[in-house]
C-alpha cells in the first residue's frame, strides 16, 4: 500500500484496493470436500484486471537506491553495470543484494535457478576473479548467450546465434506451408508468407540487423529467395525479377526501412530515445548525428559499434533526400512519412546478392543504392 500512497492513491479508492489485497482467505475443493481455510499472505486474485496493474506499480520501486541500470518487463528483470575493476564488481553485487532485500520486504521470492550472467568485454582476468551471488546465496552461472524478450543476446556482441535460429525456424515454417497447402497462387502464398514467415524475420530486426555481414544477410535473404521461387508464374525469373513481379522488398530493404522508421519516431518523440541526437540545417534538412568510430578500440568493440542501431540508424536516415528529413506536424505523422518513404523506395534499386548478376552499387544497402534512385516528386 505504501507504493499506492506515493502515487497519491488514497481515500475511498485506497480503502477499496486495501480490501482487495488484504485479509483474503482460500481453500481447495476436491471430490466435494473442502480443505481448511488458510490466509493468503501474498499475490493477487488470479484472472483479475487489477492484478497485473498492481504488480507493475509494485515494480516501480525495485531499483530504489540501486546504482546499476535496472529494467523490467513483466516478471523479468535485468541489471547491468560497467565492470572495470574489483570495486565495480562489488558495487554490482551490492545492487543485487538491495534488489534481493526489496523482494523480501514485499514478501516476494526470485527463482534463483533462472539467474543468468552475461559478460561483455575482453578482460578475461577480471572475469576469472569475479563472481556474483543469486538470491539463494549460490553463484550465478555464466552463460555465453541468453534469450531476452525473444532475442538471443550473445556475449560476443554479435547476433549470429539469433539469426541462425530465426532463419531455421522460418525455413521450418516455410516447409510446413508448402507441405500443408496445395495452392501455389500468388495471393494465398504471399498471405501465408507474410503472416507466418516474414513476421519472424521482421521481429526486432532494427536491433539485430547484420549491416556489416554479407554472409548473414544472404542467409536471411535465402528464406524469401527460396519461398518466392515456389509461387506460380515465378518459374524462370531470377530473384530481382520475382521481387519486382510480387511487389516485395528484399528482406534487407525491409529491415533498413524499419530502422529508418524508428529513427523517425525518435525524432518525433514517439518512442524512447536510445542515444540518437539530431542537427537541423535550414538548407539540407534534419540530420541524425553519426557517432565517430574509434578505430583503435579492440576489434570486438569496433564490430559492436559498427553494427549498432545508434550508428546505422543515423547513416540510413541521413541517406534520405532532404524532402523526407523534416518534422511532420500533421495529425498522423508516421503514416504520412511511411507513404512518402515507400514512394521514394519504389524508385531505389533493390538488388540483393544473386549469383551471376552484378549491381552497380557496392552493396544492396540504401546507403549505397540511394545514389541510383530515379527522381520523383515527394510532395504529392
Amino acid at each position: 500500500m505504501n507504493c499506492l500512497r506515493k502515487l497519491g492513491i488514497a481515500g475511498k479508492l485506497g480503502e477499496w484496493l486495501y480490501s482487495f489485497l488484504c485479509d483474503r482467505k482460500q481453500y481447495v475443493q476436491a471430490d466435494g470436500h473442502n480443505s481448511k481455510m488458510s490466509d493468503v499472505i501474498s499475490g493477487v486474485p488470479q484472472g483479475t484486471v487489477l492484478g497485473p496493474l498492481l504488480f507493475l506499480i509494485l515494480l516501480t520501486s525495485i531499483d530504489k537506491d540501486v546504482g546499476s541500470f535496472t529494467s523490467s518487463f513483466a516478471d523479468d528483470t535485468k541489471i547491468q553495470r560497467s565492470v572495470k575493476s574489483i570495486e565495480d564488481a562489488k558495487s554490482l553485487q551490492d545492487d543485487l543484494d538491495r534488489i534481493y532485500e526489496w523482494a523480501r520486504q514485499f514478501n516476494m521470492e526470485f527463482n534463483a535457478d533462472k539467474f543468468q550472467l552475461l559478460r561483455y568485454g575482453t578482460n578475461e582476468n577480471l572475469k576469472a576473479i569475479t563472481s556474483y551471488k543469486n538470491s539463494s546465496g549460490g553463484e550465478i552461472i555464466e552463460t555465453s548467450s541468453t534469450k531476452d524478450l525473444g532475442i538471443i543476446m550473445s556475449s560476443d556482441g554479435k547476433f549470429s546465434d539469433h539469426i541462425n535460429v530465426t532463419v531455421q525456424k522460418a525455413l521450418n515454417m516455410s516447409g510446413w506451408i508448402l507441405r500443408t497447402f496445395y495452392t501455389r497462387e500468388a495471393r494465398p502464398m504471399l498471405t501465408l508468407y507474410k503472416a507466418l514467415i516474414l513476421s519472424r524475420l521482421d521481429y526486432c530486426c532494427p536491433l539485430w540487423n547484420p549491416s556489416k555481414s554479407s554472409m548473414l544477410c544472404n542467409e536471411i535473404e535465402s528464406v524469401q529467395r527460396s519461398f518466392t521461387r515456389r509461387i506460380d508464374g515465378m518459374n524462370g525469373k531470377d530473384y530481382w525479377q520475382r521481387l519486382n513481379a510480387l511487389k516485395l522488398y528484399s528482406v534487407q530493404r525491409r529491415r533498413e526501412r524499419y530502422v529508418i522508421l524508428y529513427v523517425f519516431k525518435i525524432l518525433h518523440n514517439l518512442v524512447p530515445n536510445c542515444g540518437i541526437s539530431f542537427n537541423v540545417n535550414t538548407r539540407t534538412g534534419i540530420h541524425a548525428v553519426v557517432p565517430k568510430l574509434n578505430r583503435n578500440r579492440p576489434s570486438l568493440a569496433l564490430h559492436m559499434q559498427e553494427n549498432a542501431f545508434t550508428y546505422n540508424g543515423p547513416l540510413l536516415y541521413n541517406s534520405l533526400p532532404s524532402g523526407l528529413r523534416k518534422m511532420y506536424d500533421n495529425i498522423d505523422p508516421v503514416n504520412t512519412f511511411k507513404h512518402q518513404l515507400d514512394a521514394f523506395l519504389t524508385n531505389v534499386p533493390d538488388e540483393p546478392t544473386v549469383s551471376g548478376k552484378i549491381r552497380r552499387a557496392d552493396s544492396n544497402s540504401l546507403v549505397h543504392q540511394i545514389y541510383y534512385y530515379c527522381d520523383i516528386d515527394l510532395t504529392n
